[in-house]
């Protein structure tokens, strides 16, 4: 039975198209690069005027509950703007994913 974990664990599945496997394996990391460096850069976008003026965004905070808002609006500037930079450039890609997670969680 470990076995049958173990080989599910580590295989990667059946491709959608079977034949094409070939070309798959081949675009897997470059798709994962442009896929990470497109969110990356997405993020940096769209932290860029909040990180130009981090206090713009006290009345957003504040609405989703953490005050005092001169305190916490710095903070999801930073965490899009440099979040964006590190996914980007693939420097402390978790960390930079996970505080990206929470920050979107949040707004939601």
């Amino acid at each position: 039975m470990l076995d049958t974990i173990r080989a599910n664990t580590t295989s990667r599945g059946t491709p959608i198209i079977p034949a094409l496997h070939g070309l798959y394996s081949r675009l897997d990391r470059p798709a994962r690069t442009l896929l990470r460096v497109v969110c990356g850069l997405t993020l940096v976008t769209h932290g860029f005027p909040a990180i130009m003026n981090p206090f713009d965004a006290i009345g957003m905070v504040e609405r989703l509950g953490f005050y005092p808002g001169v305190l916490w609006s710095p903070l999801p500037a930073a965490t899009e703007f440099f979040g964006g930079l590190f996914l980007a450039v693939d420097v402390l890609t978790l960390p930079a994913v996970l505080a990206a997670t929470v920050l979107l969680l949040a707004t939601v």
